[in-house]
C-alpha cells in the first residue's frame, strides 16, 4: 500500500524512529552510569520501551567485552520485564559455551526469577555434563563475589548449611567445582566450615574438605587443622590427624600447590608522601583472572587494598592507564617474589604500628600465600656527581609531580612559617631542614630513594639506580645539605608542583559516588533527610581533604575512615539543621560542637592528632554548605525531611544544580 508524503504513517513513522533513538541513549546511559540499585535501576527504565529495552538488554549481553557491571545491570533490567519475545534467544545463549561466563551468569540469574519452568525443561534435553556446567554457575558468580574478602569462609559454611541437609554435599561438590574454576584456596574456603559441628560431624561433608586440603597441602593447612583437632568431636579427630599426615607428606615431596606460572605484578613510583601501588595480575584456573590493588606507604602502613575476582586483561590494562592518568605515576613489572617481600613488609610495618589492616587486605594477602618470598638484591653502589641541579632534573619528570614538601610536613613537625620576605629564605631553609631532619620526614625521603632504587634496577635502568643510591647516601649522611631533601623544601614554594590528577569538579564527583555507593545504596525510597545526610556528608569530606594537607605524613588517615567519618557526621549535622528548620527554639551552636566531638572521638582508630582538626574541617565544610548552598537550593530537603525525593537523591547532580520539573523535587518510585 503506497501512503502519501504528508500522511500521519510517516509522521508515525518518524516519531518512532525517535523513540528508538532515545530508548538507545536511555539504555546506553544505564552503562555509563550504573545504577545505584534496584529502585535507582526501576526509575530510570520507565521512560524506555519495554520491547526495546530487552533488545537493547539482549544485544548488550551477547557482546565479547562483555564486563561483570555490564551483565549485572543487564540481567537486573531484563529481570523487571521479563523476557517475553527473547526467551528462546536467553536460554540458546545460557547453554553456549561460547558466550562469556558473566553473561551466562546474568542470564540464568533472568531465567531462574521469570521462566523457571522453560529453564529447567532446557536443562534436561542437554547433556548431564553441559546440565552440570550451567548449575554450577551460581556457585562460580557467588566464589567470585567472596574471593579475596574476610567474609569468604563464613559465606561457604552459611551456603553449606542453608541447603537442606540431603542436598548438602551436592552444594559442597559444587562449591569444590567452582573453587577450583576460581582458583580459591581450599584452606580459605574452608576454615570456617571445619569448625562447625554439623560438617565436621558428618563424614560425608568433612571427606571432600579435607580431600581439597591435602591436595593442595598449603603451608597454613597443618595450623589449622592442628587446631581444629583439638576441638573437634572424638569421631573426627583420627580423620584431621590423617588429613595432617598426608599433607606433610605431600609438602615433604613437593607435591604442595604452587602460584600461577604466568602471574604478573607492576610496582607504582610514589607520590610525596611514599605512597604507591602495586598491582598484581593472578590467572585463575578458568582463564579469568584476580586483580588485586595495594596501596602501600614505604615507611608506614597498608592503606587500602581493592580485589577483583573476575578481571580481564583489558580491565587490569585500564586500572594501570587510570592510575597513570590519575596520579601521573609510572609503573615497572617486578618480580613476583620481590612483590610479595614488598606486600609483606607493609604488613609488618602496620602491625607493629598497633594499626589494624584495612578491610581486606589480610584475605588479599592470603592470595599471595603460594608466592615465594625473595628479598630484593643489594642496592648498587652510589653513583657519584648527584648534585642540587640533577636532582631537580629527576623529580622534574612527571612521575614525580607531588615530590616536594607541604603544608603538613612543615607545620606537623613544628617547622616555624617561612618568612614573607624570600630574601630569608636562605636562612630560614637549613634551619627548617635542621628540623625535619629529626623528625619522620627524613626516614619518608630515605625510603622513597631506596625504593627508586630498586624501582629503577626492575625498569632495567640501572645507571639511574646508582643515581637513587647516591640520592638515598645523602639523606642519610648530611639531611640538611642533602640534595633532595632541599629540592622538595623548594617545592613547597613551587605552585605548579603537585597539580597532576584529575580537576577539583571530577574529584568533587568521584566523592559523592563513592559515599552513594559505599554508604546510601540501600535507600530505596529516598527522603529529604538521605539527601541531607548525602549532602553534608560529602560537603564534610571534601572538607576534610583540605584540612588533611595540614597534618603530619604519619598523622593523615585512609580514605575508607574518612570517608565513615564523613557519613556519621553527615547524619549529626543533617539532624541538627532540621531541628533546626522545625524548631522556633532551635538547638545552640554549642550542642552541635559537642555532637561532633563525640562523633569524632568514637572512631578510636583515628591517628590522635587528626582528631581535633577534622572536627573542626567537618565544621566548616558542613557550614559552608548550609550558608552558601542551602538557603538558596530549590529542593529545600531540611524543611521537608519525610517528603519523597526520588528524583534528586538518585540524580547524577547535587540538589542545588538540579532543574526539577515543575517544581517537584521527586516521586515515589
Amino acid at each position: 500500500m503506497d501512503h502519501p508524503p504528508d500522511s500521519a504513517y510517516r509522521r508515525r513513522v518518524a516519531k518512532r524512529k525517535n523513540r528508538s533513538g532515545q530508548d538507545e541513549v536511555l539504555v546506553e546511559d544505564l552503562f555509563e552510569r550504573p545504577p545505584l540499585n534496584d529502585a535507582d535501576l526501576a526509575r530510570r527504565m520507565r521512560g524506555i520501551e519495554p520491547a526495546a529495552l530487552r533488545r537493547l538488554m539482549l544485544a548488550r549481553l551477547c557482546r565479547p567485552g562483555l564486563t561483570r557491571g555490564e551483565a549485572q545491570t543487564a540481567g537486573a533490567a531484563l529481570t523487571r520485564v521479563g523476557p517475553e519475545g527473547i526467551l528462546e534467544d536467553l536460554l540458546a545463549l545460557v547453554a553456549d559455551p561460547a558466550a562469556t561466563c558473566h553473561a551466562r551468569l546474568a542470564t540464568l540469574d533472568v531465567l531462574s526469577a521469570t521462566a523457571m519452568a522453560d529453564l529447567q525443561q532446557m536443562l534436561r534435553g542437554l547433556p548431564p555434563a553441559e546440565a552440570d556446567e550451567i548449575t554450577v554457575l551460581p556457585y562460580v558468580d557467588f566464589l567470585a563475589d567472596a574471593k579475596g574478602t574476610p567474609a569468604l569462609a563464613t559465606l561457604v559454611t552459611k551456603m553449606v548449611l542453608s541447603a537442606p541437609s540431603e542436598a548438602r554435599r551436592s552444594a559442597l561438590d559444587a562449591i569444590g567445582q567452582a573453587r577450583r574454576r576460581l582458583g580459591v584456596r581450599a584452606v580459605d574456603a574452608y576454615r570456617d566450615a571445619l569448625a562447625r559441628s554439623e560438617i565436621i560431624g558428618d563424614a560425608a561433608l568433612r571427606e571432600p574438605i579435607l580431600l581439597g586440603l591435602i591436595e593442595e597441602a598449603d603451608a597454613d593447612a597443618p595450623g589449622l587443622l592442628a587446631t581444629l583437632r583439638m576441638k573437634a568431636p572424638a569421631d573426627a579427630r583420627p580423620a584431621l590427624q590423617a588429613a595432617l599426615l598426608r599433607i606433610a607428606t605431600a609438602r615433604a615431596e613437593g607435591r604442595a600447590a604452587t602460584a600461577p606460572s604466568d602471574l604478573e605484578a607492576w610496582a607504582g613510583t610514589p607520590d610525596g608522601q611514599a605512597t604507591l601501588v602495586v598491582l598484581v595480575d593472578i590467572p585463575n584456573p578458568d582463564g579469568s583472572h584476580t586483580a588485586v590493588d595495594f596501596c602501600l606507604r614505604l615507611d608506614q602502613d597498608v592503606r587500602n587494598v581493592l580485589v577483583v575476582p573476575r578481571a580481564s586483561p583489558d580491565d587490569i590494562a585500564r586500572v594501570m592507564r587510570e592510575l597513570r592518568d590519575g596520579s601521573g605515576c609510572a609503573f615497572t613489572r617486578i618480580p613476583i617474589s620481590q612483590m610479595a617481600w614488598l606486600v609483606d613488609e607493609a604488613v609488618a610495618r602496620t602491625r607493629a604500628t598497633g594499626c589494624e589492616l584495612p578491610d581486606g587486605a589480610e584475605a588479599a594477602v592470603n592470595l599471595l600465600a603460594r608466592i615465594p618470598r625473595e628479598e630484593p638484591l643489594p642496592l648498587p653502589s652510589p653513583a657519584a656527581g648527584v648534585g642540587i641541579d640533577v636532582v631537580r632534573k629527576m623529580i622534574e619528570r612527571r612521575p614525580f609531580g607531588a615530590w616536594f614538601l607541604d603544608e603538613g610536613d612543615l607545620a606537623g613537625y613544628g617547622v616555624p612559617a617561612p618568612p614573607d620576605d624570600r630574601s630569608g629564605l636562605e636562612d630560614w631553609m637549613p634551619a627548617a631542614l635542621a628540623v625535619l631532619a629529626s623528625s619522620r620526614v627524613a626516614g619518608r625521603l630515605v625510603a622513597m630513594a631506596e625504593y627508586m632504587a630498586r624501582w629503577s634496577s626492575w625498569s632495567g635502568a640501572e645507571a639511574e639506580s646508582g643515581q637513587w643510591c647516591a640520592v638515598a647516601a645523602g639523606l642519610r649522611s648530611d639531611f640538611v645539605r642533602s640534595p633532595l631533601a632541599r629540592a622538595m623544601l623548594q617545592g613547597f614554594f613551587d605552585p605548579v608542583r603537585g597539580r597532576v590528577g584529575p580537576s577539583k569538579v571530577a574529584a568533587r564527583e568521584a566523592i559523592r559516588q563513592t559515599l552513594k555507593d559505599g554508604f546510601f545504596a540501600d535507600v530505596v525510597a529516598p527522603q529529604g533527610i538521605d539527601v541531607a545526610r548525602l549532602d553534608f556528608a560529602e560537603a564534610i569530606r571534601l572538607g576534610f581533604d583540605v584540612g588533611i594537607s595540614r597534618l603530619a605524613g604519619h598523622e593523615r588517615p585512609r580514605d575508607e575512615d574518612l570517608d565513615v567519618l564523613a557519613v556519621d557526621l553527615g547524619s549529626v549535622f543533617a539532624e541538627h539543621e532540621i531541628a533546626r528548620a522545625a524548631s522556633r527554639d532551635p538547638p545552640g551552636g554549642g550542642e552541635i560542637d559537642r555532637r561532633v566531638e563525640r562523633a569524632v572521638a568514637a572512631h578510636a582508630g583515628l591517628p590522635g592528632g587528626a582528631l581535633a582538626l577534622l572536627a573542626e574541617y567537618a565544621v566548616v565544610g558542613a557550614e559552608g554548605l548550609f550558608e552558601k548552598v542551602c538557603a538558596s537550593c530549590p529542593v529545600r530537603c531540611l524543611w521537608h525531611p519525610h517528603d519523597r525525593m526520588d528524583e534528586v537523591f538518585f540524580a547524577e547532580q547535587r540538589p542545588a544544580d538540579l532543574r526539577l520539573r515543575d517544581g517537584r523535587r521527586g516521586r515515589p518510585g
